[in-house]
């Protein structure tokens, strides 16, 4: 019986094939034992980038690697060969840790809404004429005359008798901080609206996105051209 059940053993752990419509099976499953590998380096910055490929990071050499941008947002440094295992290594991926920390699609107080431009918005000629706008805004010299949905026009009072009327330009092309800093910011078009706020309370501002997202293939662009020279390879 002892003998008869090692014999049963044996056979039950010894794979069979078989052919079905001249096609090989088994009847065993085969695990391929693949060796461990490194983690990527995570950094948050380009220049890490370049910096991690220079020194020969685990073999990173850039013959040998690729930069693929995912998005506006990730960048990753593979090798372009794959193992033997068929696994291909992953050196590096740079992410932004922080996204723009402008809330658009919202209201803002005039205040709110001057501070978010100047430190979240490259400094433009297009954003100082918003930022001087938005300025001007106080509950005693502006209210919103017409508004055809499109375009707002504002009264605005100096002094006592005199009035005049400001046509406040529906769109407005700006550059806020949105892709790695080492390059240059995409400009997008922004839908800017004034609504009237509580008796004695200036006009609430907002930005609202208005490029259907056009602005995240330029970051890669922009990426891509960061990396020409730097590194040879790179895929978007």
């Amino acid at each position: 019986m002892i003998a008869e059940g090692i014999k049963y053993l044996i056979s039950a752990c010894k794979a069979e094939r078989f052919d079905v419509n001249e096609l090989p099976y088994s009847d065993k499953t085969l695990n391929l034992i693949t060796p461990p590998y490194s983690h990527s380096v995570d950094v948050d910055t380009l220049l890490a980038i370049e910096s991690l490929v220079g020194l020969g990071l685990d073999g990173c050499l850039e013959k040998e690697t690729f930069v693929h941008i995912e998005d506006f947002r990730t960048v990753h440094v593979k090798a372009i060969k794959a193992d033997r295992f068929g696994h291909r290594q992953h050196f590096i991926k740079a992410e932004i840790t922080e996204s723009c920390p402008f809330r658009f699609g919202q209201f803002h107080d005039p205040e709110s809404f001057i501070i978010a431009l100047n430190t979240c918005f490259v400094e433009t000629g297009e954003l100082k004429s918003l930022i001087a706008l938005a300025s001007g805004l106080t509950a005693e010299n502006v209210s919103i005359a017409e508004d055809d949905g499109i375009s707002q026009k504002a009264t605005l009072r100096s002094g006592v008798s005199l009035k005049t009327q400001k046509k406040i330009e529906p769109k407005i092309k700006l550059q806020p901080y949105r892709t790695f800093r080492e390059v240059e910011q995409p400009a997008s078009m922004f839908l800017l609206r004034l609504r009237n706020s509580a008796e004695g309370q200036p006009p609430a501002c907002a930005l609202f996105e208005a490029d259907g997202g056009a602005w995240k293939i330029e970051a890669v662009k922009n990426i891509a051209k960061w990396f020409k020279g730097k590194i040879a390879n790179v895929v978007s």
